[in-house]
């Protein structure tokens, strides 16, 4: 059988329901759902873990041309993950590609392509939870974070906002008056941050680590000028923004029981600091994510 990429802005919107009700791959399954409900998400790419590596070639080859970049953003999907899997979300150059590429598909993982984006330079990073119980929960760091940090729970939120009494069967704007708020030691969370990138992030982009990870790190942000996790304050946001992040998850919530039914969901966002709306970058399901033995 011969594999061609599928690409997210070439899809109808019939297509892309399809690709939510059918694909067995839940990330990618996800990022069609929210190109169908109109939100922002990056341009992508979907290539079949079978694929030749002609065909993988083709098919980067392809979309760096269509979007006209020299890097690409690149995720795995593993269908229902058992156990730890291995991580993406790193923007790389073309000279680069088939090696991380090639390491998915040997693991059996669909590889997905998408526009590339700086992750030292995020104005703001949220997971929004959704609880079928009755509550709503908005998980926030700010510059310079990246939503890894939240998903691999590696680094706490410094904002966590709290709302109960929701119903997720018919729309009714929360009183956010009664909300409640956590914030973190943003000094704390800025350590486990730099340790990160240092040990993790930068090797994984073909920068070794020299010293302590943490300064090694600081040093490399500080000398390309990524200064948003050193310099700026906590994340900023307004009233409008967080009724948005609400309003959406609603519409999520709603469309996503079409397909089966959810006890929680986790939609992943960030603020790309360009001055456009916020990316949506997937939305998770653990009943469809995650293989419970």
């Amino acid at each position: 059988m011969k594999y061609k990429g599928i690409f997210l802005s070439d899809l109808s919107r019939n297509q892309l329901w399809d690709e939510f009700v059918n694909s067995p791959y839940p990330k990618w399954s996800s990022v069609c759902l929210l190109k169908y409900l109109g939100f922002r998400v990056l341009d992508a790419a979907f290539v079949n873990p079978k694929a030749t590596k002609l065909e993988t070639c083709r098919i980067v080859d392809d979309f760096m041309k269509n979007i006209g970049v020299e890097k690409v953003l690149i995720r795995s999907d593993g269908g229902r993950e058992i156990g730890a899997y291995p991580q993406g979300g790193n923007s790389i150059d073309s000279n680069h590609i088939w090696e991380l590429v090639s390491m998915f598909q040997a693991a059996n993982r669909a590889v997905i392509l998408m526009q590339p984006t700086n992750r030292f330079t995020n104005k703001l990073v949220a997971n929004l939870h959704l609880i079928s119980s009755g509550s709503f929960q908005i998980d926030i760091l700010g510059p310079g974070f990246d939503l890894g940090d939240l998903n691999r729970g590696l680094v706490n939120s410094e904002i966590s906002i709290f709302v109960t009494n929701i119903s997720w069967n018919s729309y009714d704007p929360p009183s956010w008056f009664f909300t409640s708020h956590t914030i973190n030691m943003i000094s704390n969370l800025r350590q486990l941050r730099l340790t990160r990138i240092g040990k993790e992030l930068l090797p994984a982009i073909g920068i070794n680590q020299i010293g302590s990870p943490d300064s090694f790190a600081e040093s490399w942000l500080r000398l390309n000028s990524y200064i948003e996790l050193l310099e700026d304050p906590r994340p900023t946001y307004s009233f409008r923004q967080i009724s948005e992040m609400y309003e959406n998850a609603f519409i999520v919530g709603v469309t996503y029981r079409q397909k089966v039914h959810w006890d929680n969901l986790v939609i992943g966002l960030s603020d790309l600091g360009d001055g456009a709306d916020l990316i949506y970058w997937d939305i998770v399901n653990p009943k469809e994510k995650f293989v419970f033995k």
